[in-house]
């Protein structure tokens, strides 16, 4: 939202991978929370759907484990890049969640 000549958002989201491709994205982010004093929140999304097919058992756990720790440092590296461009590392959130990432994301 702009008001007169100010921009001002309270939130900015940030789905990521933690691919190389995410350097763009965190550079917006860093810029649009420079502007405005915006929280950044960065969320990953364990997308398990695929996963649905096999059994539910001890090797699943560690499977979602393993997933559940690369997701984990996957936002702390991104919390690590948004922070090297400018943010302060107060104003940035992250998270882990589960399921469809379209959904997990929808914030309408």
């Amino acid at each position: 939202m702009i008001v007169g000549d100010t921009m001002e958002y309270k939130n900015i989201l940030v789905g990521t991978d933690g691919g190389d491709l995410m350097a763009p994205v965190y550079d917006n982010a860093a810029y649009f929370a420079g502007l405005t004093d915006a929280t950044v929140h960065i969320a990953y999304v364990l997308d398990i759907a695929g996963f649905t097919a096999y059994p539910v058992d001890s090797s699943w756990e560690n499977m979602y484990d393993v997933l559940l720790i690369e997701g984990k440092n996957i936002v702390a590296n991104a919390k690590e890049d948004l922070a090297s461009r400018g943010v302060n590392e107060d104003r940035i959130v992250t998270t882990v969640l589960d399921g469809h990432p379209a959904e997990e994301l929808d914030t309408g």
